[in-house]
């Protein structure tokens, strides 16, 4: 399966600024010498009046422009990391949810090859429940409900 790069027609529309804009500007005004944290600010002064919400749209050209330059690919985190996730719609409320997991997995010390590294933790708020482990290979698995009515910001 391919992750889909960046989507700079996008990007173009919501800014009302042509991607070739964009990278001149970038490109002369030193972005390429810049880590992610410094690039979006700078994309976030640079951005034109008018999108909603532009501080999403800073991080969105700073992601397109670090795979521009070839600085990551699509998929990668600005640590260099790789980040996946599976998601399904449950008929059942956020415990409900939960102990169902936590009723899969209580049996498993190993997944895919690697041992749990401590007992999974099993935390949540009024709108999310979480079950975390860490394993031998030092990756995580993190099991994430939320409710019907809260919104990702």
């Amino acid at each position: 399966m391919a992750i889909k790069s960046s989507n700079i027609e996008a990007i173009t529309k919501a800014t009302s600024k042509p991607w070739e804009q964009w990278m001149e500007q970038l490109d002369s005004a030193g972005a390429k010498d810049l880590s992610h944290k410094p690039l979006a600010s700078m994309i976030y002064q640079l951005m034109p009046a008018g999108p909603e919400n532009p501080g999403w749209w800073a991080q969105s050209v700073a992601i397109a422009y670090e795979q521009h330059i070839g600085r990551r690919v699509p998929g990668q985190a600005s640590d260099g990391s790789f980040k996946g996730s599976v998601s399904t719609t449950l008929n059942m409320d956020l415990e409900g949810a939960l102990q169902s997991w936590v009723n899969t997995v209580a049996e498993f010390s190993e997944f895919n090859g690697a041992q749990l590294t401590a007992e999974p933790t099993v935390n949540g708020s009024e709108k999310w429940r979480y079950w975390k482990a860490q394993f031998s290979d030092g990756m995580a698995l993190i099991f994430q409900k939320r409710s019907p009515a809260s919104q990702i910001l």
